[in-house]
């Protein structure tokens, strides 16, 4: 059981990080997105935070990071040896 518990650990983190960098190529494609020259740090905190956004309010993103999250606590579980409920 904790074979299967890892794995779905491993999967939950690959849609996590799915789901983020889904939200920050949504960010990146947009036409009015615009670097500001010498400002890299501000850029990049705007960037992460513009993603954030995006996944919380966009619904493919979101889901994705949700499935992520439920696979990474029903692995826990089992890596544990305690039943899912």
């Amino acid at each position: 059981m904790a074979a299967l518990g890892w794995f779905l650990i491993g999967m939950g983190v690959l849609f996590v990080l799915l789901g983020f960098a889904g939200a920050v190529r949504e960010v990146l494609l947009k036409p009015e997105r615009r670097a500001i020259p010498g400002e890299a740090w501000a850029d990049l905190v705007r960037l992460l935070l513009e993603a954030l956004r995006v996944l919380l309010t966009g619904p493919r993103w979101l889901l994705a990071t949700a499935v992520g999250l439920a696979l990474i606590w029903a692995g826990s579980r089992f890596v544990q040896g305690l039943p899912l409920f």
